[in-house]
């Protein structure tokens, strides 16, 4: 049986994320980094969404044998509005937790769509570990297809300075012009996803002229210089990019990472000095942010930077799944 969790299943939830995080860690190394998320700052999540009396973020628990053997994390976030889909919300499904004999996310799931269609979701998203192939069949069978990965680089090294530096407000108008090629590919990647807003240029080059002033990002481009073929940005992990179970503090975001690298083709690569030069600036800056692992974000479907990640060292961590509503 499927119902909204309360009060008096927070312990229960926490206790079963616990003990996935420790599952997780131990079918895949590189996540025992990022295991240091205290219980208490899970517990103090999961309790203030169960009592937040049904808005932002929810919890569905799944009760066999009169005992709770799954829960789930669903809410609504707002979807970029560089997209078609700016202005509305997209449902998500996060966190979900379950003993190992469990066969609990199918349900759950089913409650988390209601939910969120209710509530007015313009698109589904779910997000899956790696290596957790039950889940991700589970949400394929129910009209899922995956969209985009996480990857983790568990360990960031020092780099020398690179033919990179850091943007300023002339080169706005190059960022522009080279995001529209990514959201080129991105719709190619998938369009449900990722069909561009009919002002996404002016909204996004507003949000890259603001965004040179956030203390907490550095925007850089490549090469020092001459024309500039490639941007990208040094930030903070967002609670959405990294799983509740583990710890985010440490771990800076590779965003709006786009170059001549992979910039022309979902499948094949060009010369990869460029890219190159933005990742280690990139990991560099959050280094000098006291930031020691990163994750980047990557279509499934675009092979040509997926394959750029991992030659430096980033590896799949969670796969975020779409669905229309």
């Amino acid at each position: 049986m499927v119902r909204p969790a309360g009060n008096n299943d927070v312990a229960r939830i926490v206790q079963l994320i616990v003990s996935e995080r420790a599952v997780r860690c131990e079918a895949d190394a590189k996540l025992g980094s990022l295991a240091r998320a205290s219980t208490t700052h899970i517990e103090q999540t999961v309790d203030h969404e169960v009592g937040a009396g049904w808005t932002g973020f929810r919890w569905f628990v799944f009760e066999s044998g009169g005992r709770v053997v799954g829960a789930v994390r669903v809410g609504l976030i707002p979807c970029p509005p560089i997209y078609h889909l700016g202005g509305q919300s997209a449902g998500i499904v996060l966190d979900c937790a379950e003993d190992e004999t469990s066969e609990a996310f199918g349900p759950l799931l089913i409650a988390a769509e209601s939910d969120v269609r209710k509530r007015g979701a313009a698109i589904l998203l779910a997000a899956a570990s790696e290596r957790d192939a039950g889940r991700a069949k589970v949400l394929t069978t129910n009209g899922y297809e995956p969209v985009t990965h996480f990857l983790l680089k568990s360990r960031l090294e020092h780099h020398s300075a690179t033919d990179a530096r850091p943007a300023i407000a002339e080169d706005v108008s190059v960022i522009v012009a080279l995001n529209a090629e990514a959201r080129a590919r991105l719709r190619e990647a998938n369009a449900l996803m990722w069909e561009s807003h009919p002002d996404a240029a002016a909204r996004f080059g507003a949000w890259m002229g603001y965004s040179l002033s956030l203390p907490d990002r550095t925007m850089i481009v490549a090469p020092k210089s001459g024309d500039v073929t490639g941007f990208v940005i040094a930030q903070p992990a967002s609670p959405l990019q990294v799983p509740l179970a583990f710890e985010r503090e440490s771990v800076g975001l590779i965003d709006d990472f786009h170059c001549a690298t992979f910039g022309t083709s979902l499948m094949t690569p060009g010369p990869s000095a460029i890219g190159s030069a933005l990742l280690s600036a990139a990991e560099r800056d959050l280094m000098e942010r006291g930031k020691d692992r990163a994750v980047a974000i990557c279509p499934t479907a675009w092979t040509a930077k997926l394959r750029f990640l991992t030659r430096h060292g980033y590896e799949p961590m969670t796969t975020w799944f779409v669905k229309a509503v």
